[in-house]
């Protein structure tokens, strides 16, 4: 068509530059923003702040006998047959207040740590916890060899309705035959071993205590 033969020519203008008015538009919303995210930053130390003096005046105003530093984590052995598994018991004890009532210092959670592998079913480590505090916790262990291994345990204790806990470090030892377990029974059996010992009794004894969980 005759539309199409002939080219055609569009002008445009220039683009103005930005003007001192835009320019000072722009930096005024910067600033205001900064200080927007300045003032959240400020609102939210300020709670944190006073969660932590709430806390620090709750542990102030606590009666002394629900603080103590005779309160001691125990430690003993037992063998769980039907669940196949030693087990370490943590439990409080000895903890007396200085009005010589019965400190309120319950059990929360343990993480315990071996120096070998192959004693927790799920590695090198166990991290126990109970919802409530208790007054005992059970840390089990299926040790994979016959061998002693030294465990690390923190124990992590608490009163009741309180943030504040403490940690126990403790240090015990898994007996070397710690999946064998005493018959309950007499077993009637025709086969037999006997032995000679050199060693005096006492000394007997002692191996058999550190190398088995013999109950009391």
């Amino acid at each position: 068509s005759s539309s199409s033969s002939y080219p055609q020519v569009r002008g445009y203008t220039a683009k103005a530059p930005p003007t001192a008015s835009a320019l000072a538009d722009v930096q005024r919303a910067q600033e205001d923003e900064e200080l927007r995210k300045l003032s959240a930053q400020k609102q939210a130390l300020q709670a944190e702040l006073k969660q932590y003096e709430d806390s620090v005046a709750k542990a102030r105003a606590a009666p002394p006998s629900t603080t103590t530093a005779e309160t001691k984590v125990t430690m003993r052995w037992r063998t769980s047959v039907a669940l196949k598994r030693a087990e370490l018991v943590l439990s409080i004890a000895g903890a007396q207040s200085t009005q010589g009532a019965a400190a309120p210092l319950l059990l929360k959670a343990a993480c315990v740590f071996a120096d070998d592998g192959g004693v927790f079913a799920g590695g090198e480590s166990a991290f126990v916890t109970s919802p409530q505090l208790v007054p005992e916790l059970v840390v089990p262990l299926t040790p994979l060899k016959d061998t002693a291994s030294k465990l690390h345990v923190k124990a992590v204790v608490g009163m009741k309705g309180s943030t504040l806990m403490q940690v126990h470090d403790l240090e015990t030892v898994v007996p070397r035959f710690a999946m064998y377990a005493m018959s309950s029974s007499p077993v009637t059996t025709t086969r037999r071993a006997t032995m000679r010992i050199n060693d005096r009794a006492q000394r007997a004894d002692m191996w058999l205590q550190q190398a088995f969980i013999v109950s009391d």
